[in-house]
């Protein structure tokens, strides 16, 4: 592709070229690749989408587990300061899950997706799909032919190695998404309020992290 085989940062924008071709799909030759003004390593730790107008995950619920940076750094989904004592728990015995959500959300099933609404319409969808070769997550995704092409970020969910994903394609309907890999299975978290709110997306974060399997 052109860059320096002796420099892991060929363009100088403060993301390693194998991020940039692996995980984010912005140029490793170009250190603004949307020639907004803002170099890619300074959007992405900004939480903003480098290809493009828009935000990316929300930069308070991910850090590197430690000062240490690896090729490609790691990201750890965090917790955060939501009392959940009076959430609602769910829990599916047929598709053998459960997880907490806020109270005043409502929750529907219809075969293996269940969404969660609130007042202003639907905020979060699992969908739960199929994976009966255990592929790795990202030879999973190619598998399924009404995804688009993701921007990808590998990040620890309570210790399980998991994919935090968004799209500018205008038919994926979520602004952010995190799957998790199960037994033949890979569930799949969308956060859909194109308006990112804020307090939303914390709880967003919060059910991901609540959710178990067996």
């Amino acid at each position: 592709m052109g860059t320096d085989k002796n420099n892991t940062d060929t363009d100088g924008d403060g993301l390693f070229d194998r991020e940039e071709v692996m995980v984010y799909n912005t140029d490793p030759l170009n250190s603004d690749t949307d020639a907004d003004g803002y170099k890619d390593g300074e959007e992405i730790n900004k939480g903003y989408n480098p290809l493009g107008p828009g935000r990316l995950l929300n930069i308070e619920m991910i850090t590197s587990p430690s000062e240490e940076q690896s090729s490609v750094q790691e990201k750890k989904l965090l917790p955060t300061n939501i009392d959940l004592s009076l959430w609602n728990d769910y829990t599916d015995k047929t598709l053998n899950i459960s997880f907490k959500y806020p109270p005043s959300w409502k929750l529907a099933k219809k075969n293996n997706i269940i969404v969660l609404s609130g007042l202003e319409g639907e905020i979060v969808s699992l969908d739960i799909r199929e994976n009966k070769l255990e592929l790795d997550l990202i030879d999973w995704i190619t598998t399924q032919s009404d995804f688009p092409n993701f921007r990808q970020q590998e990040i620890d969910v309570n210790d399980i190695n998991a994919l935090a994903l968004s799209s500018v394609d205008s038919n994926w309907k979520a602004i952010q998404s995190i799957f998790l890999p199960g037994p033949k299975k890979v569930f799949c978290f969308n956060y859909l309020n194109k308006k990112i709110n804020d307090e939303e997306f914390k709880e967003f974060q919060e059910i991901v992290l609540s959710f178990s399997y067996s």
